[in-house]
């Protein structure tokens, strides 16, 4: 059972409390040199990802040419270069 009129003073009886125990809060405080670090890795990173990128659309449209340039030569040609280059 709770004694008559509690909640009466409960508020005062809270504020002497917390006045007797004050607490310190600390607060996350990020410093401005940290964005400007961030920024930089993730442009780096992007930077990066586009170089790799267009590296392999090279090398994907250097293979097709080659692709394309052997299937127009029959392969009787193909044999015939061989065979000159051997002789030679």
């Amino acid at each position: 059972m709770l004694p008559e009129n509690y909640f009466d003073d409960f508020a005062g009886r809270m504020d002497a409390v917390i006045s007797e125990n004050p607490q310190e809060t600390k607060q996350l405080r990020i410093r401005p040199w940290i964005y400007g670090a961030v920024a930089s890795l993730i442009g780096i990173l992007f930077l990066g990802q586009i170089y790799l990128t267009n590296d392999k659309n090279k090398e994907l449209a250097s293979e097709t040419f080659d692709t394309y340039v052997l299937s127009q030569v029959n392969e009787n040609s193909i044999v015939d270069y061989y065979l000159m280059a051997e002789n030679e």
